[in-house]
């Protein structure tokens, strides 16, 4: 049993509680199966994990000191067998990942048995965001296939180039540096499409005096990296310098903000009035930034009304960027570890304004 689950289990209050883990990203992080089917069912009396055929070997092999339970068809009835064994009263469910079918029929199966359901709401979730020196270490290396992505990629840009082909130079370079895979939202946006701040890429063919935008990341032992860089394809106008040079001055305000303590909705309310005092109220189109991991977008997050107080342990992203449509746009982002006295900055390519 990991220390993960451990602190799970240090927050039931009594021994009649079980706790059910659905979602993927938590049943990795508390047991270390990575399958795709599978329940976490956690007691103090005993952690099982429910599981089928397809997985079984790999459930033994995964979740060292679980009880794995192997089972055909529906998986209710296996859930309730283990709550009868240990006189379960109460189980609390995440609200936010049950499907409200399954929910049905776990109420239905244990009404007779005078079982309580509990919602309970980002659980585990909470205590993921503080990262461990092993999940920084997985995320050590997930940044640093990331940053040598980048400068790969900046050594063979060139106009005629279509986005999808520079996506596919980035992934095919991560995946054979040792990437599992790449985050899902990859972004590849040139010219006017820069503009959209998650705009993936397409056929359109990358012209000279383009800004481009990459915001990519490799994925390692399921940790993710998120890291963007925007360049010049040829000579930058004075309006594209203009427009980058700000938001790097908003980045590396936002930067030395990055330490114990800050509230993260302060955060990402000092870079508004920033842009704001520059004219650019409108121009910033998503929060400052968020943490990650498991997941490429994990709470805190550095947006307005985020009450939380950075923590030592905290990964966390910082990327403030301008859209004007029709025109283009720029984002600059760095993920960052709060550390005891800062922040240590995981990002170690250029931000200096690139004409390539």
């Amino acid at each position: 049993m990991n220390e993960a689950t451990k602190n799970l289990l240090g927050k039931l209050p009594n021994p009649h509680i079980a706790v059910l883990i659905e979602k993927p990203e938590n049943r990795r992080y508390l047991s270390g199966f990575t399958g795709t089917a599978g329940v976490l069912v956690v007691t103090q009396g005993g952690c099982s994990l429910i599981t089928d055929g397809r997985y079984a070997d790999q459930a033994r092999a995964q979740a060292e000191g679980w009880n794995i339970v192997v089972n055909r068809g529906d998986v209710v009835p296996a859930i309730v067998d283990l709550l009868q064994r240990q006189q379960i009263r109460e189980v609390w469910f995440d609200a936010l990942f049950t499907s409200f079918d399954f929910h049905q029929r776990l109420t239905n199966a244990l009404v007779e048995n005078h079982v309580q359901l509990t919602p309970t709401y980002e659980l585990v979730e909470g205590l993921r965001q503080i990262k461990s020196s092993d999940e920084l270490g997985q995320i050590d290396q997930a940044f640093a296939i990331t940053n040598r992505a980048f400068e790969y990629i900046f050594g063979e840009l060139h106009e005629g180039l279509s986005e999808h082909e520079v996506a596919w130079m980035l992934e095919r370079f991560m995946r054979e540096a040792g990437a599992e895979k790449i985050k899902e939202n990859h972004v590849i946006a040139s010219g006017p499409r820069s503009a959209l701040p998650h705009g993936r890429a397409t056929d359109r063919i990358i012209q000279k005096g383009d800004l481009l935008t990459m915001d990519i990341g490799a994925v390692v032992n399921g940790y993710y990296a998120d890291m963007t860089r925007t360049v010049v394809i040829g000579k930058p106008d004075e309006r594209q310098r203009e427009v980058y040079h700000l938001v790097l001055e908003a980045q590396l305000m936002a930067l030395e903000m990055m330490r114990p303590g800050t509230v993260c909705g302060n955060a990402d309310d000092t870079i508004r009035q920033f842009f704001a005092a520059h004219g650019y109220s409108d121009n910033f189109a998503h929060t400052l930034g968020h943490a990650v991991g498991l997941e490429i977008h994990e709470k805190p997050g550095l947006r307005g009304g985020d009450t939380t107080e950075l923590r030592e342990g905290h990964v966390i992203t910082v990327e403030p960027g301008l859209y004007f449509p029709g025109w283009g746009g720029v984002r600059i982002e760095d993920p960052v570890v709060i550390t005891a006295s800062g922040y240590r900055n995981l990002a170690t390519v250029t931000k200096e304004l690139l004409s390539l």
